[in-house]
């Protein structure tokens, strides 16, 4: 389902003035609670996914960036992008999905210091096509020169919520929403001190 964080806090923020007139909620806090209760959502299910039988993560977890653009080092010659921030803590390096060109090739994965490894060696040619490691904040690309080099470059990433606006369509499973509307709202609720059976009661979505 097409969603954003701003839709999400609204339909909070809605459903906490239907039980209290009283009650100003700051609207940045709530947009700041979806988007922390998002990223541990997002962390959870994605362990989850990879725990069951099959090992694959659903897709609806993963956005794609295609405004990466390709910068140069003056320093090594080596073409990069800065990498997508993600608020998602995961162990270093499983938040990206696919780097490629936004035709649709798909660049390899390469261990750091690939260039040094395997200098003057077939397999640093990687039959052809382009490679990627990771080197801090950056993704430095090998085999990539002026004649290859797009303008831009897209990862395919879990919700890399450092490079989304508030307002920018994600798409979401409705249950992951659902959840996300009740986790919020309880937070908010409990701290304003509604009555209990109006929390307990609350049905709209």
């Amino acid at each position: 389902m097409l969603t954003s964080q701003v839709k999400i806090a609204e339909q909070i923020n809605r459903r906490l003035r239907n039980y209290s007139d009283e009650v100003d909620f700051d609207e940045r806090e709530i947009i700041l609670a979806v988007h922390q209760s998002l990223a541990t959502l997002v962390r959870n299910r994605y362990f989850m996914s990879k725990a069951d039988e099959t090992g694959e993560v659903d897709g609806s977890l993963y956005y794609t960036i295609h405004s990466n653009e390709v910068q140069k080092d003056s320093n090594t010659g080596e073409y990069y992008i800065q990498t997508p921030s993600s608020a998602i803590s995961l162990p270093f390096g499983i938040d990206i999905q696919k780097v490629g060109n936004p035709k649709g090739n798909s660049y390899i994965e390469v261990p750091r210091g690939f260039n040094d490894m395997y200098r003057d060696m077939e397999a640093s040619m990687l039959g052809g096509n382009i490679g990627f490691y990771r080197n801090g904040s950056r993704l430095v690309f090998t085999n990539m020169d002026y004649s290859n080099k797009p303008e831009f470059v897209s990862v395919t990433m879990l919700l890399p919520f450092g490079n989304l606006d508030e307002e920018d369509e994600i798409s979401l499973p409705v249950d992951m929403i659902d959840e996300i509307v009740e986790i919020v709202f309880s937070k908010f609720a409990n701290t304003s001190q509604f009555p209990a059976d109006e929390i307990n009661d609350s049905n709209d979505n």
